[in-house]
């Protein structure tokens, strides 16, 4: 089932796209690896990652001088920025470019020796306000403004020994006074700090085994633990989740689609794709046997580049277009195409995208039949024969995707 894969400089630990129309096909991964000379200390980065005909390239890449665990993408001033949980102990934020990146911002959180673990930032609080935790029990709330540690306490310790124990996750939850906090001992914590964070205003104690993932959409609140289980919570009632699935691996870490669909990187389970109600449709456990940390889905950028294209080409004409720009829009729609067509292409189109599709291919085949014809005598040899076969690929994906506006 691997289609494509490519060795990063360092060991991988979490990925995602950029979120950011300004950016559409950046991935970024980051990175982390133990130094041989001082063995508790970490290193790694950023890395960013696009694709050329299917093929994915390292873009750039920028060192963190410590190991990324996790990261989020964010804006800052309207431009993309990642904001990333260092093992050293501090946040950082780096400005992301198409052609490169560059830290703007780093925020010591707390000491050397500690690792952050898992960073959220509240995106409708002004000012800027990011949650933090550690591998030492402790959760941290931070002035993204002034780089400074607002609160920061001891949320969870070990059962038996009291011991301090990683706090493994961590989000804000339905408004800026809510966070929510997962570790290894096996608790989900709900801390409000209007009230003060001397204790939880909620433990729950569902999960098997160490909290790792919690991530908040609306009121729906979703988890993920060592005990294999993804589970989805009301936010308004944590007795019991709604619902619940086994994916056969620690749940490290889900991304949401945008069909609705649910993405879970299982660590040795290797990853799951589930339906909005948890039901499994699909996946590959083998992959996890190189230890498997994150997902990010390629089908939603490849079906977001493909409409991109289709709808800049269906809006032109042979008039609005030079010769050499109707070639090169016509390669861009061509290769979109062709790249979603390889991840199934019509069969990740809902009823209502395949109606779309099939009108607006339609309305391509005048720009064809004039526009491209007509291009071909100022051409060189070598782009007449470029024209031709674009013509006849055009022709071919028409009347292969022509069936679409029947749906």
């Amino acid at each position: 089932m691997l289609y494509k894969s490519v060795v990063t400089h360092n060991n991988p630990a979490s990925v995602s796209w950029c979120p950011f129309d300004c950016l559409p096909d950046l991935l970024a991964v980051g990175t982390y690896r133990l130094d041989p000379q001082q063995p508790e200390r970490r290193q790694g980065g950023c890395e960013f990652y696009s694709s050329v005909n299917g093929e994915p390239f390292l873009r750039h890449s920028v060192d963190c001088d410590a190991g990324v665990f996790r990261f989020k993408w964010i804006t800052v001033s309207g431009r993309p920025t990642l904001i990333s949980a260092l093992t050293d102990g501090c946040l950082s934020l780096l400005a992301v470019q198409q052609d490169g990146a560059s830290t703007t911002f780093k925020a010591t959180v707390t000491e050397p020796t500690s690792m952050l673990l898992s960073v959220d930032v509240n995106r409708e609080n002004d000012p800027l306000t990011a949650v933090a935790s550690d591998n030492c029990g402790r959760v941290h709330v931070v002035d993204l403004c002034e780089g400074r540690v607002k609160e920061s306490w001891s949320a969870h310790s070990l059962p038996f020994t009291a011991e301090p124990c990683e706090v493994w996750t961590c989000a804000f939850g339905s408004n800026e006074s809510l966070v929510y906090s997962g570790a290894d001992d096996g608790l989900l914590k709900l801390w409000d700090l209007r009230v003060g964070v001397e204790r939880s205003v909620l433990t729950n104690r569902s999960h098997g085994s160490g909290v790792v993932f919690a991530s908040l959409r609306g009121d729906e609140l979703l988890t993920g633990s060592y005990d294999e289980c993804l589970r989805l919570w009301d936010e308004r009632s944590l007795t019991a989740p709604l619902r619940e699935a086994n994916v056969g691996g620690g749940v490290w870490s889900v991304e949401r689609c945008a069909d609705g669909r649910l993405l879970a990187a299982a660590m040795y389970g290797g990853w799951i794709a589930l339906s909005d109600e948890l039901t499994p449709l699909t996946g590959d456990s083998d992959i996890g046997k190189g230890l498997l940390y994150g997902m990010a889905n390629a089908i939603d950028k490849l079906k977001q580049r493909f409409f991109r294209s289709l709808e800049k080409y269906s809006k032109g004409s042979s008039s609005t277009f030079t010769n050499i720009e109707l070639l090169e829009i016509t390669d861009e729609f061509l290769r979109s195409v062709f790249n979603f067509c390889r991840q199934g292409g019509p069969d990740n189109l809902n009823d209502t995208e395949k109606q779309a599709v099939g009108s607006q291919l339609s309305d391509i085949l005048p720009i064809i039949e004039s526009g491209l014809h007509e291009a071909f005598l100022p051409l060189n040899a070598d782009q007449r024969q470029t024209a031709k076969i674009y013509r006849s690929a055009i022709q071919f994906l028409v009347d292969d995707f022509g069936s679409l506006s029947m749906v």
